[in-house]
């Protein structure tokens, strides 16, 4: 599957529609067995089938943005069962068709992954990458 930003998130960012640091962002567990990534055309939460979305969603917390470089605190998502391949993180605004997909990462090396009433933790990249990062034109 497919890892990375988000075409129509990449165009609110350009419009000035992020606030990191204060929007409530959370990551959701996905199958993606039962979601076909489209980085181009799937805009919203509700892009993401209901039953590809696995455990709940859960708010990133202590979000830094310093130089285009996007972090948060490593998130653990509590009680999962169900068959995880990957994950999305989006803006929650308490409506599936009003959430905006900021990105897809597949869990690459990881997964699937089927707990059984587990607790799972996603471990952002301690590099230069983070979460993810605009890269200057070069």
């Amino acid at each position: 599957m497919p890892s990375g930003g988000y075409t129509y998130f990449l165009q609110e960012v350009g419009e000035a529609g992020l606030d990191w640091s204060a929007d409530d962002v959370r990551l959701q567990l996905v199958d993606d067995d039962t979601y076909t990534v489209n980085l181009a055309t799937d805009q919203f939460l509700s892009d993401v089938p209901a039953p590809a979305r696995i455990g709940a969603a859960t708010a990133l917390a202590n979000k830094t943005n310093v130089g285009g470089v996007y972090d948060a605190d490593d998130v653990t998502v509590p009680t999962v069962t169900g068959r995880v391949s990957g994950y999305v993180i989006y803006i929650h605004t308490g409506t599936p068709a009003t959430s905006l997909l900021i990105m897809h990462e597949d869990c690459a090396g990881n997964v699937p992954i089927s707990p059984v009433a587990k607790d799972v933790v996603i471990h952002f990249d301690n590099g230069d990458r983070k979460i993810f990062r605009f890269r200057s034109a070069s």
